[in-house]
C-alpha cells in the first residue's frame, strides 16, 4: 500500500512539474505585461488550484502599487482603481514588496489575520479566506505582488512548494523586466528617430528657403522695373503668389 501511494504521489509530483514548466515556457513567449500576468494567473490555478488573483506592480516614480486583473474577472475596474502607497507599513503586500518575502494572511485557525483595511479590502474581492501575497522580483529589483485568493489548505499548499512559488514568481518578474526594457529601448530609439527626422527637416527646410528668397526678391526687382500695367505684371504675381505658398508649406512641414 505504501509503494502504491509513493508511486502515486511520484506520478502528481511529475504531473506538477510538467505542468510548472510548461507554464514557465507560456511565460517566456508573452508579448506583453498583461499577456505575462493572464499566464501567472493560468498557472497558479493550474498547479495550485489558485481561482482567483490579482496583481499589483510597483510605480517607482509614484512610490505606490498600481493593480492589475484578468480582464474576464468581475473585479476588474475595481482593482484597476486601486492605488496602494509604499508608506503603508501594515498592508501585506506592501511587506511583501519590500522584503521581497512571501506572507499569507491565514492563521493557524483558518481566519484572516491582516489588519490593513486596504488587504482586508482584497481578501473580500478575492472572496477566500485569505490572501497570499507572492512578490515579484529579479535581479533584486521588486516590480510587484501577485494577491492570490487563498483558503488555509492552499496556503498551506503554497507554503509547501515555497520553491516552486518562489521560481515562477521569479520568472514572472524577469519576463516583465524583459519586456519593460524592450518598451523603454523602442521609445527611446523613436525620440532619437524623431530628432534625427527633425534636424533633417529643419536643415533641407533652411537650404530651400534661401532659393526661394532669392527667386521672390528678383520677382519684386522685376515688377518694380516694369510698368504697372506692363502684361508681364500679372504672371509675376501669381508666380509670387505660387512661391509664397511654397513658403508656407515647407513652414508647415516643420511644424
Amino acid at each position: 500500500i505504501d509503494d502504491a501511494a509513493a508511486s502515486e504521489s511520484l506520478k502528481d509530483e511529475i504531473k506538477d512539474l510538467s505542468l510548472f514548466y510548461g507554464t514557465l515556457q507560456n511565460l517566456l513567449h508573452a508579448k506583453d505585461i498583461e499577456s505575462v500576468l493572464d499566464v501567472a494567473q493560468n498557472g497558479f490555478k493550474i498547479i495550485f488550484n489558485v481561482e482567483r488573483a490579482f496583481f499589483f506592480l510597483l510605480d517607482e516614480k509614484k512610490n505606490i502599487l498600481t493593480g492589475f486583473c484578468s480582464g474576464s474577472d468581475k473585479s476588474q475596474k475595481i482593482i484597476k482603481s486601486i492605488a496602494l502607497p509604499m508608506t503603508n507599513g501594515s498592508s501585506l503586500l506592501v511587506k511583501s514588496v519590500k522584503n521581497q518575502t512571501a506572507y499569507s494572511s491565514i492563521s493557524k485557525g483558518d481566519t484572516d489575520t491582516t489588519s490593513a483595511i486596504s488587504d482586508r479590502q482584497i481578501v473580500r474581492l478575492l472572496e477566500t479566506g485569505g490572501v497570499y501575497c507572492v512578490p515579484i522580483y529579479s535581479s533584486e529589483k521588486a516590480f510587484g505582488v501577485m494577491a492570490l485568493g487563498v483558503n488555509r489548505e492552499t496556503a498551506a499548499d503554497l507554503e509547501k512548494n515555497s520553491g516552486l512559488v518562489n521560481l515562477f514568481s521569479r520568472q514572472t518578474g524577469v519576463c516583465i523586466q524583459s519586456i519593460r526594457y524592450h518598451n523603454e529601448y523602442a521609445v527611446d530609439i523613436h525620440e532619437k528617430k524623431m530628432e534625427a527626422y527633425s534636424t533633417l527637416t529643419d536643415k533641407v527646410i533652411h537650404e530651400i528657403n534661401n532659393p526661394i528668397s532669392i527667386i521672390k526678391n528678383y520677382i519684386e526687382t522685376l515688377r518694380l522695373k516694369l510698368p504697372d500695367k506692363h502684361p508681364a505684371q500679372n504672371e509675376l504675381t501669381i508666380i509670387g503668389e505660387e512661391m509664397g505658398r511654397v513658403s508656407n508649406l515647407l513652414n508647415r512641414l516643420k511644424s
